[in-house]
C-alpha cells in the first residue's frame, strides 16, 4: 500500500472529518461460509454499530474468513491469535486482516491467507514493509554462529494496528532464529507512526531459550478528539521454536479510548 499522501490527508481531514467523509456503505465482506471475498473500499460503521474495515481481496488472494470472539476488559476488546506447526515443510507466510468488528459483542471477522514464502504474492510480502515516516526501535540478541551440521530455522511474528486509511500506526515484531542444538537468536522490534501523532509509551521483551516475545503500548492524543487519547496495547507478539523443529506463535492486542473501534488488527507470520 502506498502511503505518500496519507500524512497530508490525515493532517487536512483529521479522523473526525474522515469519519464524516466515509459515511455509510453497503457491506462488502464475504459470508464466513465462503472464501469469495469482495472489495470494501472504505472503512465505515453500519446502522447496527458494526465496523467494516477497508479491504482489498486482490492483496490477499484465496483468503478464508474466520469468526473470532474476543475478551472484554475495562472498556476494551482484546483479541488473541495463535498457530503452530513443524519445520518439515517449506517456509510459509500467513497474513490476517480484520474485516469487521462488533463492539457490542466483542466479535470480529478476519480474512486469513497462507502461502509458500517462495511463491507469495508481492502484495502479501508488502505487509511487512515499514511505512515511510514510521519511527522504529529494535533490540538484537545474536547467539554464536549456527553450526552447519545442525538444522537451523527462522520464524517471525508481526502484529500491527492500522487506522481507517490503512496506515500501520503501531506494530510489534519478534524474529526468532534457532537450531536443533539449542542455539537461539532474538530480534525484537517496535514501530509507531509519529506523523499522525502516535507515540510509544512502554516497551519490554520476554525472550527465553525457546521464545522471542515483543511487547509495547502506544497512544495518540489527537487521533479522534484533541482532549482524549486513543491507546493500543501489544501485550504479546511471540514466536517460539523447539529443538525438535516444532514451532508456535501467538499475539494479543487490545485498543481503547476515543474512536478506538476504527482501528483494525492485522498480522503476518513467517514460519519454517
Amino acid at each position: 500500500m502506498k502511503h505518500t499522501r496519507l500524512p497530508l490527508i490525515a493532517a487536512q481531514l483529521g479522523v473526525a472529518a474522515l469519519i464524516a467523509s466515509i459515511g455509510i456503505a453497503a457491506p462488502a465482506y464475504a459470508d464466513s461460509e465462503t472464501s469469495q471475498l469482495v472489495a470494501n473500499p472504505t472503512t465505515y460503521i453500519d446502522h447496527s454499530g458494526v465496523v467494516h474495515y477497508q479491504f482489498d481481496p486482490v492483496e490477499l488472494p484465496g483468503a478464508i474468513v474466520r469468526v473470532d470472539a474476543g475478551t472484554s476488559t475495562d472498556g476494551s476488546c482484546q483479541f488473541t491469535g495463535t498457530g503452530s506447526g513443524s519445520a518439515k515443510d517449506a517456509p510459509t507466510i500467513e497474513v490476517g486482516s480484520e474485516l469487521t468488528f462488533d463492539p457490542a459483542t466483542c466479535t470480529r471477522q478476519i480474512a486469513v491467507g497462507k502461502y509458500e514464502l517462495s511463491n507469495a504474492p508481492a502484495s502479501v510480502l508488502a505487509t511487512l514493509n515499514i511505512p515511510k515516516g514510521m519511527i522504529t526501535d529494535s533490540v538484537i540478541d545474536t547467539a554464536a554462529s549456527a553450526q552447519a551440521a545442525l538444522s537451523n530455522w527462522y520464524g517471525m511474528m508481526n502484529a500491527r494496528v492500522q487506522d481507517p486509511i490503512g496506515i500501520h500506526v503501531s506494530e510489534t515484531e519478534a524474529e526468532h532464529t534457532w537450531n536443533s542444538g539449542g542455539v537461539v537468536s532474538h530480534h525484537n522490534r517496535w514501530g509507531w507512526y509519529s506523523p499522525t501523532g502516535w507515540s510509544r509509551t512502554s516497551s519490554s521483551t520476554l525472550n527465553t531459550s525457546i521464545a522471542t516475545n515483543t511487547r509495547g503500548t502506544f497512544q495518540n492524543i489527537i487521533f479522534c478528539n484533541p482532549f482524549a487519547a486513543t491507546y493500543t496495547n501489544h501485550s504479546r507478539t511471540e514466536f517460539r521454536g523447539y529443538t525438535s523443529g516444532l514451532w508456535d506463535w501467538g499475539y494479543t492486542m487490545s485498543k481503547s479510548g476515543d474512536c478506538a473501534e476504527l482501528l483494525s488488527y492485522h498480522y503476518s507470520v513467517i514460519a519454517p
